[in-house]
């Protein structure tokens, strides 16, 4: 997937028919025209396990923007992790962690080259059932996580 623009890639997980699980989608739509201005890779979709592989290949950095439910979070809380705390977690409730760990670390032992900073975006959810649009509280969201990326990046 790196076309050699960038050393960076920024992924949006989620489905877009599943309310606030499309979240990722979402901030990765809103950002895309920088995204693409700056010469920055971006992706969106519902990878796990293997899928992450075709999409982290050959970049040095990753970004995921991802949907999270945890015990004592509300709608709309935002939580930057990198792999580091989702491997040392074992109890992260975000569905990819294990995926993407092992994926990584299995790609690093066959001598792929991926990326050595991982961050995940978590945007906590409330309804991840059929339906079109986030939440009012998780779309509130969106565009600071926006704001954030684009600080974090320089876009």
């Amino acid at each position: 997937m790196n076309q050699g623009r960038s050393d960076t890639v920024v992924v949006g997980l989620g489905n877009p028919i599943l309310r606030d699980d499309s979240v990722g989608v979402r901030v990765v739509r809103a950002l895309s025209p920088r995204l693409r201005a700056a010469g920055i890779a971006a992706t969106e979709g519902a990878y796990a396990g293997l899928g992450f592989l075709d999409v982290l290949a050959g970049f040095q950095r990753a970004i995921i923007i991802d949907a999270i439910r945890t015990k004592d979070g509300k709608p709309g809380d935002i939580y930057c992790l990198d792999l580091d705390d989702i491997e040392t977690r074992p109890h992260t409730p975000w569905s990819h962690h294990l995926g993407l760990a092992t994926v990584l670390k299995s790609a690093r032992d066959m001598g792929v080259e991926v990326p050595a900073e991982v961050t995940l975006f978590a945007i906590e959810v409330k309804d991840v059932g059929f339906g079109e649009g986030c939440t009012p509280k998780v779309k509130r969201t969106i565009p600071r996580v926006v704001k954030m990326l684009t600080e974090r990046l320089g876009v």
